[in-house]
């Protein structure tokens, strides 16, 4: 195996079969790079001392790369598209303390990452992560802006955890198997970013339905209605709804009760409870799912049906 080392603002000459390589003011032939300038395929471990950006491809399918240790005092590191990607048996990257890190689009993605941790704030482009299915924790301590389906395909993913501000586009975590975020709840978010995640039951490691009462804990009631309204499938909102109708059931028929009188009894009580809702056109999530119906007795004709 071979272990490179360098320092300086830029990374991206062509280097093939050298143990080390010092990178010499490579500033001075940055303009000239082009794609997959490391072509080397036996480099295990590679390390950068205040590195400022790596440019596109520069890393791309070096195969047998493993760990990325990015030193020194840099106070924001830039890895620009396609970087790492399909670097296939790397699984660790370990930036420093107090650095904002932007992560352009596809820079790990098909990569064996297993954690990503930010000692700072974290921008992505799309698809950043997209496919790295061992990637299973990722915490940021500062603010968190995500791209596109950054972690798409990451079916590892277990744990969240942002410090600061959460931000993400279009399907930046859907779907992935979430369980538990760590998140500032004096930050509002965009909940749909987690619709999909069924997973998802609890928030700061507490489990936030209370199955009994078919109702949210205090202390997060308030913030998931105001945030998580208009997302779908997620698993501690599916969980209130269930719980929900177990008790409108419990409370509403009985066991020697006809299944057409239950029906009967169960549509009366969403008829008398739910008034259609004319006022807030743009709700879409509200008025065509049944979450409107059980967190603010109102909806449209697909809300009702689907409750």
């Amino acid at each position: 195996g071979k272990h490179i080392s360098g320092s300086g603002k830029y990374l991206g000459d062509f280097i093939s079969g050298v143990a080390m390589y010092d990178f010499i003011k490579p500033n001075l032939f940055y303009d000239a790079v082009t794609s997959a300038a490391i072509k080397d395929r036996m480099i295990e471990e590679i390390s950068l001392n205040s590195p400022e950006q790596l440019i596109s491809d520069t890393f791309y399918g070096c195969e047998a790369l493993k760990k990325i240790n990015i030193t020194g005092n840099p106070t924001n590191v830039e890895i620009t598209d396609e970087a790492f990607k399909n670097c296939t048996s790397l699984e660790e990257i370990n930036f420093p303390e107090n650095c904002d890190v932007n992560i352009h689009t596809n820079s790990f993605s098909n990569t064996k990452l297993q954690k990503l941790i930010v000692n700072g704030n974290l921008q992505t482009g799309a698809t950043s992560f997209s496919s790295c299915k061992e990637l299973n924790e990722v915490t940021v301590t500062g603010n968190a802006d995500l791209g596109k389906e950054t972690f798409k395909n990451c079916e590892s993913l277990r744990n969240i955890s942002v410090g600061g501000r959460l931000t993400a586009e279009w399907k930046a975590l859907t779907w992935c198997p979430i369980e538990n975020i760590n998140i500032n709840t004096s930050y509002d978010i965009d909940g749909s970013i987690f619709s999909g995640c069924t997973e998802l039951k609890s928030i700061n490691s507490q489990t936030v339905v209370n199955s009994e009462t078919a109702e949210f804990i205090p202390e997060y009631s308030e913030y998931i209605i105001r945030n998580f309204i208009n997302a779908e499938r997620v698993g501690f909102m599916d969980e209130y709804i269930k719980a929900k109708v177990k008790k409108i059931v419990a409370e509403n028929t009985t066991p020697d009760m006809p299944d057409i009188q239950k029906v009967k009894v169960l549509h009366d009580w969403i008829c008398s409870h739910t008034e259609y809702n004319n006022q807030d056109q743009n709700a879409l999530v509200q008025n065509n799912s049944d979450n409107g119906l059980f967190f603010f007795d109102s909806t449209q004709c697909q809300g009702y049906s689907n409750a």
